[in-house]
């Protein structure tokens, strides 16, 4: 074995340097969700754009919340490295002093662009962000109205042992390839504030891959033959 290739053994010595070249090799690689699994899991798993749209804004203002209270934690950490650079100046007993001095020492605060978790969150929340902006800004009713085919889809999948791991693969690709298509679609738009109708007409040409197409077709006309049911009823006294 050539000396490049050499095994390096850890020890007191060296293991803060093999720390730091572990940090600064790993900065990169997510330590929450990579982009594959937010665009795959976080959006396309929510089968339809309303729940897909829900998902996005709590996933984002989860983030948003985790790097406020992640940057008051910073504030506060700078307060207690200024308190204890006060204490050590001030300090009288040598070894107190020296114990102070010890803490100090490790008392590492990274710059703000080498915050790994800053740089994990915001990368996440851009690639969500991106996303988000896509869709229309739903109304209550629009969404309401999107929940009877997004259990449609969902109970038919369940009904036909669609889940686990099958199911993981059609969210990575006919599930994506939709809210994709949709997404394509709703970006080239000016206006995205869109009636309901307007919108199904687009579910009808973007999101071809749902299986529940008719089974959403024959509950709508079995509601709206209750409806004129309820009419008569009404009428006829």
């Amino acid at each position: 074995m050539s000396e490049k290739n050499e095994i390096v053994k850890v020890d007191l010595n060296n293991a803060p340097s093999l720390l730091k070249e572990l940090k600064d090799a790993f900065f990169h690689i997510p330590q929450g969700n990579s982009k594959f699994q937010n665009e795959k899991f976080v959006i396309a798993a929510q089968l339809t754009p309303e729940r897909a749209y829900k998902n996005l804004g709590l996933t984002i203002m989860t983030i948003i919340e985790g790097i406020q209270n992640h940057l008051v934690q910073r504030e506060l950490q700078l307060i207690n490295l200024e308190e204890l650079d006060y204490k050590i100046e001030n300090e009288q007993d040598p070894f107190e002093k020296r114990r102070l001095e010890i803490k100090r020492k490790h008392f590492i605060i990274p710059d703000i662009s080498e915050d790994k978790f800053i740089s994990d969150q915001f990368y996440e929340l851009n690639t969500l962000y991106s996303h988000f902006r896509n869709f229309p800004k739903y109304t209550r009713e629009q969404f309401e109205a999107g929940e009877k085919r997004y259990y449609l889809e969902s109970l038919n999948r369940q009904v036909n042992n669609i889940s686990g791991a099958r199911e993981s693969l059609i969210n990575m690709a006919e599930d994506y390839e939709g809210l994709e298509n949709f997404e394509n679609h709703m970006a080239s738009l000016e206006n995205k504030n869109l009636s309901l109708a307007e919108l199904n007409e687009i579910y009808d040409k973007t999101l071809t891959h749902l299986r529940t197409k008719s089974s959403y077709n024959a509950l709508e006309n079995h509601e709206n033959k209750r409806k004129l049911e309820h009419q008569d009823n009404l009428k006829n006294g």
